[in-house]
């Protein structure tokens, strides 16, 4: 044991002089450990502030807008096919578009957290959706009694939205995705640290307390220091129950962005594919001249939805006999044999069955989506071959009321699996703040009555000194 009187020239420190040094020392190393979990509760806070409440509503909300523009731009190639164009984006699905967008417009005003770099393709987009509804409107009316001259207005409006509106969507969902990755980035080679830092702490005070108590029972012979026995054991307790909370919020964080985050990405991005595959196939019936030009649309839209050939019947079979395997194994309760037997296709929805995360809602939300897009693209082949010479009005009929039906259907597959992986974002986000805001207020009032305790403990000795 450290002898003061060894040193020579330095007088003794007595034992009530030890306590007192040892009670300051504890109290010191409490309002550490409170001040540290403090911090680190302030930035897991931040974090899922940042990820789950200013960023991921900004990219949902411009992932959105460009698939309700594709939507639009389907709608008004499908309006073009009746009336000799004169009913070109009067359908109550494009003007239900435009009041979605007006909406979604205000809310995205209201919501600019990133300055400059979310205002500017903001104004982009503002200004090309003007331009795009202009376009319409000039197809509507210039073209109006003459079927060619509409023809060709509706492809402008067409070529306006995908290469100016939508892209200037995109960018902004960029603005928003670059944020949001890059503090997802930041939180997790940090937050570790942030645990890393609350444990030294916790594991210093509790430390000390049992050195203390070790220290007293050599020098006062007391094996048990009731009041500082029962400081040690609440210390310990509170340091565990913060390194379960911090790895907690890192899961519920996680969860959030890479299972439920990650897919809402890809699910926004294959409404828009999807609404670019119904609006190639009324291209496609509206302009004979249009359609290889079509026809490579749709080829790449059905590409960037699923790596399976659609046009291959013994493909398409294997697929949906794989994707019915793993479904059944999901209800089963076996989600890590049904995340085995998945098949990968690849493309956006490919991409969607590989993130399965939420059991049974989501596979089969998704296996729905995958069976109702081949059902689709067999219908968009099937009206292709009957529009023969002489068969083209009627082939256009079935279009627009079977197709109508076959893509909403497509739609509300893929918007019940965007609800299960929203609902179970701002769960987790919210799981994750609530867990965040609990750490300062349950360390603080442990951490004091840590202290308390231990304070207690050592005026019980210093009494004897007296």
């Amino acid at each position: 044991m450290f002898d003061a009187a060894a040193i020579p020239g330095r007088p003794a420190i007595t034992t009530p002089g030890w306590l007192i040094r040892s009670a300051v020392a504890i109290v010191a190393l409490a309002v550490l450990a409170a001040c540290v979990s403090v911090w680190a509760a302030g930035r897991m806070e931040d974090a899922a502030q940042t990820i789950g409440r200013d960023a991921e509503p900004s990219v949902a909300l411009a992932l959105r807008m460009a698939a309700t523009l594709s939507d639009m731009d389907a709608a008004a190639l499908s309006d073009s096919l009746t009336d000799n164009g004169a009913a070109t984006g009067t359908s109550i699905q494009f003007n239900a578009g435009l009041d979605a967008l007006a909406a979604d417009l205000v809310t995205a005003a209201r919501n600019i957290t990133y300055g400059e770099a979310e205002a500017a393709p903001l104004r982009g987009l503002q200004r090309d959706i003007v331009a795009y509804e202009q376009a319409v409107v000039e197809a509507r009316y210039i073209g109006r009694g003459d079927p060619w001259i509409t023809a060709r207005r509706v492809q402008w409006a067409s070529r306006v939205d995908r290469e100016f509106a939508i892209p200037a969507a995109a960018a902004l969902a960029a603005a928003n995705a670059d944020q949001l990755e890059a503090r997802y980035a930041s939180y997790r080679a940090t937050s570790l640290v942030y645990g890393g830092a609350g444990f030294i702490a916790f594991a210093l005070l509790v430390a000390t307390l049992v050195g203390v108590q070790v220290w007293l029972a050599q020098r006062v012979r007391r094996v048990i220091n009731p009041l500082l026995a029962a400081a040690t054991l609440l210390a310990a307790a509170t340091g565990v129950w913060f390194g379960v909370t911090v790895l907690t919020e890192r899961a519920d964080l996680r969860a959030a962005k890479a299972d439920a985050y990650d897919s809402l990405h890809v699910l926004f991005e294959a409404k828009a594919a999807v609404n670019a595959l119904r609006a190639g196939m009324s291209l496609w019936l509206l302009d004979p001249s249009a359609r290889p030009d079509a026809q490579a649309a749709m080829a790449a839209a059905e590409h960037a939805l699923i790596g399976t050939d659609l046009a291959d019947r013994a493909q398409v079979q294997a697929l949906t006999a794989g994707l019915q395997r793993a479904a059944q194994l999901e209800q089963a309760g076996t989600p890590g044999a049904a995340a085995d037997a998945t098949p990968r296709p690849g493309g956006l929805l490919g991409d969607e069955l590989g993130n399965i995360t939420f059991g049974v809602p989501e596979r089969q939300a998704a296996t729905d989506s995958v069976a109702l897009l081949t059902d689709a693209a067999a219908l968009v082949r099937s009206v292709q071959a009957q529009d023969q010479p002489g068969q083209h009005v009627t082939a256009v009929v079935r279009w627009l009321s079977a197709g109508s039906g076959a893509f909403a259907r497509l739609q509300a597959a893929l918007d019940r699996t965007i609800a299960v992986n929203q609902a179970e974002f701002d769960r987790r986000v919210t799981a994750s703040l609530g867990t965040a805001g609990l750490i300062p207020p349950v360390t603080a009032a442990a951490l004091a009555l840590t202290a308390v305790l231990a304070m207690g403990g050592v005026w019980l000795r210093l009494r004897e000194y007296r």
